[in-house]
Parts: structure tokens; sequence; C-alpha cells
């Protein structure tokens, strides 16, 4: 499977996927994070194509709250929503509150009802939203990669 996402990446790196998402879904150490990070990367290189962002779901849950002390939370929201290429690494891996819980629900549905494109990496302990599991199994905008095998962090 690494194979066939890591071929698969490149090209939709290059803007070449009809799907706008992208989910890598296995155990931890597989490369995961690895893969969604290249795709974005070479995007850096190539500054004729859309730019994006790189987020571990807690810290972007962690910077939305700090956005409660100075009043930009609507901002700090929306620039995830907008931007033009979204990583949400580990998502349903944290643990939260209900809020945490819709706000990852709502930053997942407003980017399925705008096609925008997304790289998602779950584990298989992920609890993801009901609705946002949902969004994800939907074929006809995501492409989904279940990577098996051997931690590459363990000897």
């Amino acid at each position: 499977g690494l194979a066939v996402a890591v071929k698969w990446f490149k090209l939709y790196a290059e803007g070449k996927q009809e799907q706008p998402w992208a989910w890598l879904h296995g155990p931890r150490g597989l490369g995961k994070t690895l893969i969604a990070l290249a795709a974005l990367n070479y995007r850096v290189d190539h500054p004729e194509l859309p730019q994006g962002k790189f987020v571990h779901v807690e810290d972007w849950l962690d910077h939305l709250r700090a956005g409660f002390d100075d009043n930009s939370y609507a901002e700090r929201f929306h620039l995830y929503c907008e931007v033009p290429l979204l990583v949400l690494d580990d998502l349903g891996a944290h643990q939260g509150s209900a809020w945490a819980v819709a706000k990852v629900d709502q930053l997942v549905d407003y980017r399925y009802r705008n096609k925008a494109p997304t790289i998602f990496t779950t584990n298989p302990a992920a609890t993801l939203p009901e609705r946002a599991e949902d969004r994800l199994s939907d074929a006809r905008l995501c492409r989904k990669f279940t990577l098996e095998g051997t931690s590459y962090r363990r000897p």
C-alpha cells in the first residue's frame, strides 16, 4: 500500500488527481505524516500551485482556544476553512470536549461542502465524529489508503 500511496500522492501534489481529499489510515510509524508533508512540501517548491497548511488536530484546537483571549477566534477558524490545501494530522486522536468534537466536525464538514483539498491522517484507535467519518467515506470525494506493516520507529 505504501508504494501505491506514494505514487498517488505525487500526482495529488501536482494537482493531477480528481479527488480533492486523501485519507491515510494505519498504525503509527508507517509514514502517514511523512507522505502528507511530502505532498504539501512539493507545493512549497512549486509556487505556481495552491499552497497549504499542516496542522496536528490537537495543536489546531489549542490554536483556536487561544483566539478567545484576543478575539481572533473567528479569524483563526476561517483560516483553516479557506486554506487551499489542508493537512489534518492525527484526526480523531484528540481527547476532547464536546466543543472540540464539534469544531473538528464543523471544519471537516465545511471543507467537504466546498470540496476543498484536504489530506487526513488517522490511526486505528481514532474516534471520528460520525458526520466526519461519513464524509471521509465518500469515495467520490476521498481516496483512502490503508497502510499496514511494522513501525519504522521500532527495530
